[in-house]
């Protein structure tokens, strides 16, 4: 009865003095919201493109960043130099978007950074759309009809980040 007592009087105290999970959790989110707002308010560079895609998904940033890659041809195609479309991202119209034109038949995005947060929101709301979840994102993409390419993913996993 003893130990149970003690027991019991140790958990009231680690819950009285340890901070709730969630307290990380805001802090971190914080953490990630400044450093988002400081990153959108910079030029492009691979560094923060890397970095800013990580803050939205750590755990995909790999095929992520390797789609950006393939689509702007390591960031030298015109569709990224004049329209900040890092994607290769259409004009949207069923969707929320950031999209403010359109250049050579693709949106265009006033900064680098809108160009990412739409393509989040294209995969957020196709994920709603078709009741999906990403365990393998190579195989997201396929699922969506991301590209007509069929050799697509094989591409991405050649490109090394």
């Amino acid at each position: 009865m003893r130990t149970i007592i003690i027991l019991f009087i140790s958990m009231i105290s680690l819950r009285c003095f340890a901070p709730p999970a969630c307290v990380g959790v805001d802090a971190n989110k914080a953490d990630i919201e400044s450093r988002m707002s400081i990153i959108e308010q910079q030029e492009f560079s691979v560094t923060r493109f890397k970095e800013y895609v990580n803050l939205f998904d750590s755990i995909n940033a790999t095929p992520i960043i390797q789609q950006a890659i393939l689509e702007t041809g390591h960031f030298k195609s015109a569709l990224f130099k004049e329209g900040n479309n890092i994607f290769g991202m259409r004009f949207a119209n069923k969707r929320p978007n950031l999209i403010t034109g359109k250049i050579l038949g693709h949106a265009s995005f006033e900064h680098w950074t809108h160009s990412v947060k739409d393509y989040f929101m294209w995969r957020d709301y196709m994920i709603k759309k078709k009741c999906l979840h990403i365990d393998d994102y190579y195989k997201f993409l396929i699922t969506v009809g991301y590209a007509t390419d069929t050799q697509y993913t094989k591409l991405l996993k050649k490109i090394k980040i």
